[in-house]
C-alpha cells in the first residue's frame, strides 16, 4: 500500500482543483482576446456553427465527405486565429487549453497508467508522512561516505570496519533492488552509538520513498506511545485507529533505537503484536538498536527475539563513533 484510500483521493481532488483553476484562466484569456480582437470571436463562432451543421449531416446522412471538408475548413480558420494572435503580440498557443501537465492534461493518467506527475505527487505525499522528510535531504546514499570507517582491525578475526560496512551496504542495496519482487524482507541493525545505523536506514528509506513506497519512521519511544494511545485512548483519539492500521500495513516500517523506550509487559506484548502482524502480512521492517542480541533477549520476551532472528537479516555495524569523528574534524 503506497497510500490509504483517503490520501489518494486527496491527491485526485487536487487534480480536480488544478483543472478548474486552469479552465477558469483559459476562459479569462478567451474573454480578454474576444474584447481586444473581435475577429477571433467571430472565427470561433463560425467554427462552432459549422461543426454543429456538419454533425447533423453525418448523423442523418452519413456524409463522410462533409467531415473531411469540415476538418480542412476548421484548420484554415484556426490558422487565421493564430495569425491574428501573433500580429497582436500574443503567443500562437495563447488560447490553447492550459495544463500543468500537458502529458496527462491534468488527469493524472495516460491510457489508464499513472502519469509521471501523479507518481511524483504520491512521492511527495509519502515523503511528508514518512516522519523523516528533512533528514533524508542530508542522509542518503549520495552523502554516505566510507571514510569514517577505519580499514584496520577493530575486533580480532573479523573484517575491518570498512570491509564490514561495504558488505552491509551491499546487502542494503540488494534489499532495495529486490523490494518489489521479494516482499517481507527485514533488517536488524546492531551496533554501538554513532556507527551509522540510523544513517543507513535513512538511505534505504529515501530510495524506497523515491519509488513511491510508503515508509514510516518511528523511534521505539514514538511507536510505544502510539500503541499505548491506541489501546487506552481509542475513543478519545479516533485517528489512532488509522495510525495503527498504517503502521501495520505500510510498505516499510523503521523502528529506530529499540531498547530506549520504557519497557513493561504491556509494551513488550504490543511490540510483539506489531512485529508479528507485519511478518504475517509480509510487510518489511527495519529495526536498529544499540543492544546486542544477548541484551535484547534479556530485555524482551524470547519469542520477540526469536521472531527477529528467524526472519531478519542481521547486520552488525562496528567501528568508532562517527559523530565524534565529525565533531573532531570540524
Amino acid at each position: 500500500m503506497a497510500l490509504s484510500t483517503w490520501q489518494f483521493e486527496q491527491i485526485l481532488r487536487s487534480y480536480d482543483q488544478t483543472r478548474q483553476r486552469n479552465h477558469a484562466l483559459h476562459l479569462k484569456r478567451q474573454e480578454d482576446i474576444y474584447e481586444k480582437i473581435p475577429e477571433i470571436k467571430e472565427i470561433d463562432q463560425k467554427i462552432a456553427s459549422q461543426s454543429i451543421q456538419t454533425g447533423r449531416k453525418i448523423l442523418f446522412q452519413e456524409d463522410k465527405q462533409a467531415l473531411r471538408d469540415l476538418r480542412i475548413e476548421n484548420m484554415e480558420l484556426s490558422m487565421q486565429k493564430v495569425e491574428l494572435l501573433v500580429s497582436h503580440g500574443y503567443d500562437p498557443d495563447y488560447l490553447n487549453p492550459i495544463y500543468d501537465c500537458p502529458l496527462c492534461k491534468d488527469t493524472g493518467y495516460i491510457d489508464g497508467e499513472k502519469c509521471q506527475c501523479l507518481k511524483q505527487a504520491i512521492v511527495h505525499q509519502v515523503y511528508h508522512q514518512s516522519n523523516i522528510q528533512a533528514k533524508l535531504q542530508e542522509e542518503n546514499f549520495q552523502t554516505f561516505s566510507y571514510e569514517y570507517y577505519d580499514d584496520v582491525p577493530f575486533y580480532p578475526n573479523l573484517p575491518t570496519p570498512r570491509q564490514n560496512i561495504v558488505s552491509v551496504v551491499e546487502k542494503c542495496m540488494e534489499f532495495i533492488q529486490t523490494f518489489s519482487t521479494n516482499p517481507g524482507q527485514n533488517i536488524l541493525f546492531l551496533g554501538n552509538v554513532g556507527v551509522g545505523k540510523t544513517f543507513l536506514t535513512n538511505c534505504i528509506a529515501k530510495e524506497l520513498i523515491d519509488e513511491s513506497y510508503a515508509v514510516i519512521y518511528l523511534t521505539s519511544f514514538q511507536l510505544v506511545e502510539i500503541l499505548e494511545n491506541h489501546r487506552f485512548h481509542r475513543n478519545e483519539r479516533p485517528e489512532n485507529e488509522y495510525t495503527l492500521d498504517y503502521i501495520l500495513n505500510c510498505d516499510l516500517l523503521i523502528i529506530d533505537d529499540l531498547g530506549t523506550e520504557l519497557t513493561n509487559n504491556f509494551v513488550i506484548s504490543q511490540l510483539f503484536l506489531c512485529i508479528n502482524e507485519r511478518l504475517l502480512k509480509k510487510k518489511s521492517t527495519i529495526i536498529s538498536t544499540n543492544l546486542t542480541l544477548s541484551e535484547l533477549s534479556d530485555t524482551y520476551y524470547e519469542r520477540i527475539v526469536s521472531r527477529i532472528t528467524e526472519n531478519y537479516l542481521i547486520c552488525n555495524i562496528y567501528g568508532d563513533d562517527i559523530r565524534q569523528k565529525k565533531a573532531f574534524n570540524s
